[in-house]
Protein backbone atom coordinates (compact mmCIF):
# COMPACT_ATOMS: atom_id res chain seq x y z
CA UNK A 1 0.00 0.00 0.00
CA UNK A 2 1.67 3.52 -1.00
CA UNK A 3 0.43 7.18 -1.99
CA UNK A 4 1.12 7.71 -5.80
CA UNK A 5 0.48 11.60 -6.72
CA UNK A 6 -1.29 12.06 -3.71
CA UNK A 7 -3.68 8.82 -4.70
CA UNK A 8 -3.96 5.67 -1.96
CA UNK A 9 -2.78 2.66 -3.73
CA UNK A 10 -2.98 -0.82 -3.79
CA UNK A 11 -1.26 -3.46 -5.36
CA UNK A 12 -3.00 -6.74 -7.13
CA UNK A 13 -1.69 -9.12 -4.55
CA UNK A 14 -2.67 -6.86 -1.78
CA UNK A 15 -6.42 -7.16 -2.94
CA UNK A 16 -5.73 -10.72 -3.30
CA UNK A 17 -7.83 -11.17 -0.09
CA UNK A 18 -11.18 -9.32 -1.49
CA UNK A 19 -10.86 -9.12 -5.15
CA UNK A 20 -9.37 -12.19 -7.31
CA UNK A 21 -7.40 -10.97 -10.85
CA UNK A 22 -9.92 -11.54 -13.04
CA UNK A 23 -12.54 -9.79 -11.14
CA UNK A 24 -9.76 -6.78 -10.48
CA UNK A 25 -9.43 -6.85 -14.42
CA UNK A 26 -13.22 -6.66 -14.85
CA UNK A 27 -13.47 -3.53 -12.61
CA UNK A 28 -10.79 -2.01 -14.12
CA UNK A 29 -12.43 -2.20 -18.00
CA UNK A 30 -15.75 -1.46 -16.58
CA UNK A 31 -14.31 1.40 -14.92
CA UNK A 32 -15.08 0.24 -11.40
CA UNK A 33 -11.81 0.87 -10.54
CA UNK A 34 -8.77 3.00 -11.82
CA UNK A 35 -5.40 1.61 -12.20
CA UNK A 36 -3.03 4.52 -11.24
CA UNK A 37 -0.25 3.03 -12.54
CA UNK A 38 1.05 0.31 -15.78
CA UNK A 39 3.07 -2.76 -14.78
CA UNK A 40 6.52 -1.98 -16.20
CA UNK A 41 10.19 -3.71 -15.41
CA UNK A 42 10.06 -4.23 -11.69
CA UNK A 43 6.91 -1.91 -11.03
CA UNK A 44 3.75 -3.48 -10.54
CA UNK A 45 0.51 -2.21 -11.35
CA UNK A 46 -1.20 0.24 -8.90
CA UNK A 47 -4.81 0.70 -8.31
CA UNK A 48 -6.88 3.55 -6.75
CA UNK A 49 -8.05 2.12 -3.48
CA UNK A 50 -11.28 4.41 -3.36
CA UNK A 51 -12.27 3.80 -6.76
CA UNK A 52 -13.13 0.46 -5.68
CA UNK A 53 -17.12 0.09 -4.93
CA UNK A 54 -18.06 0.70 -1.89
CA UNK A 55 -18.46 -2.95 -0.72
CA UNK A 56 -14.60 -3.76 -1.44
CA UNK A 57 -13.33 -0.36 0.13
CA UNK A 58 -14.90 -0.97 3.39
CA UNK A 59 -12.72 -4.89 3.60
CA UNK A 60 -9.91 -3.13 2.09
CA UNK A 61 -9.91 -0.29 4.93
CA UNK A 62 -10.58 -2.57 7.71
CA UNK A 63 -8.55 -5.40 6.62
CA UNK A 64 -5.48 -3.05 6.76
CA UNK A 65 -5.60 -1.30 10.32
CA UNK A 66 -2.98 1.37 8.99
CA UNK A 67 -5.81 3.05 7.17
CA UNK A 68 -8.44 3.58 9.89
CA UNK A 69 -6.34 6.65 11.25
CA UNK A 70 -5.13 10.13 9.68
CA UNK A 71 -1.46 9.23 11.41
CA UNK A 72 -1.06 5.75 9.81
CA UNK A 73 -2.44 7.41 6.30
CA UNK A 74 0.00 9.89 6.56
CA UNK A 75 2.54 7.58 7.50
CA UNK A 76 2.17 5.97 4.10
CA UNK A 77 2.57 9.21 2.71
CA UNK A 78 5.97 9.73 4.15
CA UNK A 79 7.78 6.14 3.59
CA UNK A 80 5.31 3.72 1.53
CA UNK A 81 3.85 1.32 3.77
CA UNK A 82 4.96 -1.68 1.49
CA UNK A 83 8.81 -1.40 2.67
CA UNK A 84 7.24 -1.00 6.29
CA UNK A 85 5.23 -3.78 6.59
CA UNK A 86 7.85 -6.06 5.16
CA UNK A 87 10.09 -5.36 7.94
CA UNK A 88 10.34 -8.72 9.81
CA UNK A 89 12.16 -9.48 13.30
CA UNK A 90 15.63 -11.04 12.75
CA UNK A 91 16.61 -12.99 15.44
CA UNK A 92 19.96 -14.49 13.73
CA UNK A 93 21.27 -10.87 12.98
CA UNK A 94 20.96 -10.21 16.88
CA UNK A 95 22.48 -12.93 17.94
CA UNK A 96 25.47 -12.57 15.51
CA UNK A 97 25.93 -8.72 16.28
CA UNK A 98 25.79 -9.52 20.35
CA UNK A 99 28.20 -11.75 20.13
CA UNK A 100 30.44 -9.60 17.59
CA UNK A 101 34.05 -8.34 19.21
CA UNK A 102 35.45 -5.32 17.75
CA UNK A 103 39.34 -6.15 16.67
CA UNK A 104 40.39 -4.29 20.13
CA UNK A 105 37.62 -7.35 21.95
CA UNK A 106 35.11 -5.00 22.91
CA UNK A 107 31.61 -5.24 22.04
CA UNK A 108 29.20 -3.41 20.55
CA UNK A 109 27.15 -0.87 22.59
CA UNK A 110 23.05 -1.55 22.46
CA UNK A 111 21.93 1.54 20.28
CA UNK A 112 24.85 0.15 17.93
CA UNK A 113 23.54 -3.42 17.52
CA UNK A 114 20.14 -2.40 17.42
CA UNK A 115 20.90 0.59 14.52
CA UNK A 116 22.63 -2.78 12.84
CA UNK A 117 19.82 -5.35 13.23
CA UNK A 118 17.52 -2.58 11.65
CA UNK A 119 20.10 -2.38 8.66
CA UNK A 120 19.71 -6.20 8.27
CA UNK A 121 16.06 -6.05 8.86
CA UNK A 122 15.37 -3.37 6.18
CA UNK A 123 17.62 -5.35 3.99
CA UNK A 124 15.53 -7.98 4.38
CA UNK A 125 12.98 -6.21 3.15
CA UNK A 126 13.79 -4.66 0.34
CA UNK A 127 15.29 -7.86 -1.31
CA UNK A 128 11.63 -9.68 -0.80
CA UNK A 129 9.93 -6.70 -2.57
CA UNK A 130 12.50 -6.93 -5.21
CA UNK A 131 12.01 -10.94 -5.63
CA UNK A 132 8.02 -10.38 -4.71
CA UNK A 133 8.00 -7.84 -7.95
CA UNK A 134 10.12 -10.62 -10.26
CA UNK A 135 7.25 -13.14 -9.54
CA UNK A 136 4.81 -10.88 -10.11
CA UNK A 137 6.12 -10.34 -13.72
CA UNK A 138 6.03 -14.38 -14.53
CA UNK A 139 2.72 -14.26 -13.46
CA UNK A 140 1.37 -11.87 -15.61
CA UNK A 141 3.56 -13.77 -18.74
CA UNK A 142 6.09 -11.41 -19.12
CA UNK A 143 8.98 -13.63 -18.16
CA UNK A 144 12.10 -13.32 -15.99
CA UNK A 145 12.54 -9.72 -17.36
CA UNK A 146 15.25 -7.61 -16.75
CA UNK A 147 14.42 -5.46 -13.36
CA UNK A 148 15.67 -1.70 -13.30
CA UNK A 149 17.23 -2.03 -10.16
CA UNK A 150 18.11 1.71 -10.21
CA UNK A 151 14.79 2.84 -10.20
CA UNK A 152 13.74 -0.02 -7.59
CA UNK A 153 16.43 1.39 -5.50
CA UNK A 154 15.88 4.47 -5.50
CA UNK A 155 12.22 4.57 -4.66
CA UNK A 156 13.87 2.28 -1.65
CA UNK A 157 15.98 5.28 -0.68
CA UNK A 158 13.34 7.53 -0.50
CA UNK A 159 11.56 5.17 1.90
CA UNK A 160 14.41 5.07 4.08
CA UNK A 161 13.88 8.97 6.07
CA UNK A 162 10.35 7.77 6.58
CA UNK A 163 11.47 4.34 8.48
CA UNK A 164 13.97 6.33 10.93
CA UNK A 165 11.40 7.04 13.44
CA UNK A 166 11.00 3.38 14.07
CA UNK A 167 13.98 1.95 12.38
CA UNK A 168 16.76 3.83 13.28
CA UNK A 169 19.22 2.50 10.72
CA UNK A 170 22.80 3.66 9.07
CA UNK A 171 22.18 2.82 5.60
CA UNK A 172 23.21 5.36 2.81
CA UNK A 173 20.17 7.91 1.35
CA UNK A 174 22.23 7.40 -1.87
CA UNK A 175 20.31 5.21 -4.19
CA UNK A 176 23.54 3.72 -6.04
CA UNK A 177 25.25 3.30 -2.68
CA UNK A 178 22.24 1.44 -0.79
CA UNK A 179 22.08 -0.59 -4.03
CA UNK A 180 25.82 -1.32 -3.94
CA UNK A 181 25.40 -2.12 -0.20
CA UNK A 182 22.44 -4.03 -0.85
CA UNK A 183 23.99 -6.75 -2.85
CA UNK A 184 27.41 -6.97 -0.99
CA UNK A 185 24.84 -7.71 2.32
CA UNK A 186 23.44 -10.65 -0.28
CA UNK A 187 27.30 -11.84 -1.03
CA UNK A 188 28.67 -11.50 2.55
CA UNK A 189 25.84 -11.56 4.68
CA UNK A 190 25.69 -9.55 8.17
CA UNK A 191 29.91 -9.17 8.16
CA UNK A 192 29.06 -6.58 5.07
CA UNK A 193 27.16 -4.44 7.49
CA UNK A 194 30.64 -4.25 9.83
CA UNK A 195 32.74 -1.24 8.64
CA UNK A 196 36.07 -2.44 8.41
CA UNK A 197 37.59 0.68 11.05
CA UNK A 198 34.84 0.00 13.76
CA UNK A 199 37.26 -0.40 16.82
CA UNK A 200 40.46 -0.94 14.98
CA UNK A 201 43.13 0.36 17.56
CA UNK A 202 45.59 0.68 14.74
CA UNK A 203 45.07 3.43 11.88
CA UNK A 204 45.73 2.07 8.46
CA UNK A 205 48.83 3.45 7.09
CA UNK A 206 49.79 2.43 3.31
CA UNK A 207 53.28 0.96 4.24
CA UNK A 208 55.87 0.70 1.02
CA UNK A 209 55.48 -3.19 1.61
CA UNK A 210 51.58 -2.91 1.07
CA UNK A 211 52.03 -0.38 -1.67
CA UNK A 212 54.20 -2.87 -3.70
CA UNK A 213 51.70 -5.89 -2.71
CA UNK A 214 48.77 -4.35 -4.18
CA UNK A 215 50.98 -3.70 -7.39
CA UNK A 216 52.09 -7.42 -7.79
CA UNK A 217 48.77 -8.52 -7.42
CA UNK A 218 47.18 -5.83 -9.89
CA UNK A 219 50.31 -6.44 -12.52
CA UNK A 220 49.48 -10.37 -12.67
CA UNK A 221 49.31 -11.74 -16.51
CA UNK A 222 45.73 -12.61 -15.36
CA UNK A 223 45.11 -8.83 -15.77
CA UNK A 224 42.66 -8.48 -12.53
CA UNK A 225 40.05 -5.63 -12.46
CA UNK A 226 40.58 -3.50 -10.06
CA UNK A 227 37.68 -4.35 -7.79
CA UNK A 228 39.00 -7.99 -7.84
CA UNK A 229 42.43 -7.17 -6.21
CA UNK A 230 40.81 -7.11 -2.41
CA UNK A 231 39.39 -10.27 -3.22
CA UNK A 232 43.33 -11.78 -3.84
CA UNK A 233 44.55 -9.74 -1.04
CA UNK A 234 42.21 -11.35 1.41
CA UNK A 235 42.91 -14.98 -0.22
CA UNK A 236 47.06 -13.90 0.03
CA UNK A 237 46.19 -13.25 3.70
CA UNK A 238 44.89 -16.47 4.41
CA UNK A 239 47.04 -18.65 2.60
CA UNK A 240 45.03 -19.41 -0.68
CA UNK A 241 47.35 -18.13 -2.69
CA UNK A 242 50.91 -16.85 -2.88
CA UNK A 243 52.30 -13.37 -4.55
CA UNK A 244 55.31 -12.57 -5.76
CA UNK A 245 57.15 -9.38 -5.94
CA UNK A 246 56.50 -7.40 -9.38
CA UNK A 247 60.04 -6.07 -8.80
CA UNK A 248 62.24 -8.67 -6.78
CA UNK A 249 60.32 -11.68 -8.00
CA UNK A 250 60.84 -12.97 -4.42
CA UNK A 251 57.61 -14.69 -2.58
CA UNK A 252 56.10 -11.58 -0.46
CA UNK A 253 55.61 -12.87 3.69
CA UNK A 254 52.20 -12.36 4.10
CA UNK A 255 53.30 -11.86 8.16
CA UNK A 256 54.05 -8.39 7.51
CA UNK A 257 50.51 -7.73 6.88
CA UNK A 258 49.01 -8.34 10.39
CA UNK A 259 49.27 -6.42 13.69
CA UNK A 260 48.36 -7.58 16.85
CA UNK A 261 47.76 -10.66 15.72
CA UNK A 262 44.40 -8.85 13.47
CA UNK A 263 45.17 -8.50 9.29
CA UNK A 264 45.17 -4.49 7.88
CA UNK A 265 42.76 -4.85 5.06
CA UNK A 266 43.05 -1.69 3.17
CA UNK A 267 40.02 -0.56 1.37
CA UNK A 268 38.46 -0.11 -2.55
CA UNK A 269 39.36 3.27 -2.74
CA UNK A 270 42.83 3.09 -1.06
CA UNK A 271 43.36 0.18 -4.15
CA UNK A 272 42.27 2.18 -6.19
CA UNK A 273 44.29 5.31 -5.66
CA UNK A 274 47.66 3.06 -5.62
CA UNK A 275 46.97 1.41 -8.95
CA UNK A 276 46.05 4.94 -10.50
CA UNK A 277 49.08 6.49 -8.94
CA UNK A 278 50.78 8.22 -11.96
CA UNK A 279 54.24 7.07 -10.21
CA UNK A 280 52.99 3.81 -9.82
CA UNK A 281 51.32 3.09 -13.18
CA UNK A 282 53.46 3.03 -15.36
CA UNK A 283 54.81 -0.11 -13.56
CA UNK A 284 51.74 -1.51 -13.85
CA UNK A 285 51.42 -0.92 -17.55
CA UNK A 286 54.67 -2.23 -18.21
CA UNK A 287 53.48 -5.23 -17.29
CA UNK A 288 49.52 -5.21 -18.48
CA UNK A 289 49.95 -3.54 -21.73
CA UNK A 290 52.33 -4.25 -24.92
CA UNK A 291 55.14 -2.30 -26.07
CA UNK A 292 53.18 -0.04 -28.38
CA UNK A 293 51.07 0.83 -25.72
CA UNK A 294 53.70 1.67 -23.08
CA UNK A 295 55.62 3.99 -25.84
CA UNK A 296 52.97 5.96 -27.03
CA UNK A 297 51.23 6.68 -23.36
CA UNK A 298 54.73 6.79 -21.13
CA UNK A 299 57.64 7.25 -23.24
CA UNK A 300 58.84 11.14 -23.78
CA UNK A 301 57.74 12.30 -26.99
CA UNK A 302 60.15 13.02 -29.08
CA UNK A 303 60.30 16.16 -32.21
CA UNK A 304 61.76 15.12 -35.24
CA UNK A 305 62.82 18.20 -37.49
CA UNK A 306 64.15 18.13 -40.76
CA UNK A 307 67.72 17.53 -41.53
CA UNK A 308 69.70 21.10 -41.82
CA UNK A 309 72.90 19.73 -43.28
CA UNK A 310 73.98 17.55 -46.00
CA UNK A 311 74.41 13.65 -45.52
CA UNK A 312 72.80 14.56 -41.79
CA UNK A 313 69.87 12.06 -42.26
CA UNK A 314 69.94 8.33 -43.78
CA UNK A 315 67.49 6.17 -43.78
CA UNK A 316 68.21 2.56 -43.52
CA UNK A 317 66.85 2.16 -47.61
CA UNK A 318 68.22 5.25 -48.71
CA UNK A 319 65.35 6.87 -49.50
CA UNK A 320 64.96 10.68 -49.78
CA UNK A 321 63.79 11.79 -46.02
CA UNK A 322 63.58 15.45 -47.72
Amino acid sequence: MEYLNNILCATADELAPFLSLNTLMQFVQRGKCERVRRACFEQTALYSVDSLPQKYRTMVYNYYKELSSEEGRQRLRNEGGLLRRAILPDSKAMDWFAAYRKPNGEALTADKQRELVNNAQILNAAALLLERSRASHIRQGKGNQQVRKKDYWQRVADALPGLMADYRHSLPANARRLQQKAEQYAREGYPALISGLMGNANRQRLTPQMVRLILSIYGTKDKLFATDVLDVYKDFLIGVTDIVDCETGELINRNEFYRDGFPVIPSETSIWNIINDPKNRRLVDLRRNDTLYNKSVHTPHHIRRAPQFSLSKISMDDRDLF
